[in-house]
């Protein structure tokens, strides 16, 4: 749950701030049961719960009329688990900080680029486990180039690429994933309507003699009324 407020404080300039409740459960269930009736059926619940609370802020400023650049953080508060009615530990909601800017100067391409890093490392006091959270740079670049029209319609076509550090590791070395991308945008209803159809090509890799590799397809409408 978050509740935000943003205001225009001038007029190339937008900020907004927003603070943000975090909770949920897991809840898990163990039974027992035997062949034999002389036996009663076993069973066990327990409920592991979290909550905690964290505050972000962030900023749009558009210098010229064809750039736009973002700036947005968190600060992390307090997060807390419990099972049942007993508190078992507590850690800090991971700090954030990401930069982007959209450049759309050149007839026919837009430009865009961000980079984002997550402290995730503060969490590492919320698990009674070994595993270790680390801290990662996500960072990427993309553009969407005006195709030649077709029957009268254009259709976009956008390339990405995209790399970051994942929150856990692989036999105590970082997990790096590397994303290539390419989509492409089909208009009907004579522009009123889209259909976002994209292919990713995604690997990850470690320090180690590990790797995967993945195809990621996807596909999204926009419709206008």
């Amino acid at each position: 749950m978050q509740a935000g407020l943003s205001f225009l404080a001038f007029s190339k300039l937008s900020i907004g701030v927003a603070g943000h409740v975090l909770a949920g459960q897991n809840r898990l269930l163990i039974t027992r049961e035997f062949a034999d009736t002389n036996y009663a059926i076993f069973s066990q619940g327990s409920t592991l719960s979290y909550s905690g609370h964290s505050f972000s802020a962030g900023l749009s400023y558009r210098p010229l009329s064809s750039l736009s650049i973002g700036i947005s953080g968190n600060t992390g508060g307090t997060m807390r688990t419990s099972r049942n009615d007993t508190s078992l530990t507590s850690a800090r909601v991971p700090k954030r900080l990401g930069f982007g800017a959209v450049f759309g100067g050149v007839s026919g391409i837009l430009l865009s680029a961000n980079a984002e890093w997550n402290g995730w490392s503060s969490m590492n006091g919320l698990a009674e486990s070994e595993i270790q959270a680390v801290d990662g740079w996500d960072y990427g670049v993309g553009a969407e180039v005006r195709s030649p029209s077709l029957f009268g319609t254009e259709f976009p076509v956008r390339l990405g690429y995209r790399h970051r550090i994942l929150p856990f590791e692989a036999s105590g070395e970082p997990v790096h994933e590397t994303d290539y991308s390419f989509g492409l945008g089909i208009p009907i209803t004579r522009g009123r309507s889209r259909v976002d159809l994209s292919v990713a090509r995604a690997t990850r890799s470690a320090n180690l003699d590990v790797s995967e590799r993945a195809w990621i397809m996807s596909f999204g409408f926009f419709i206008r009324p």
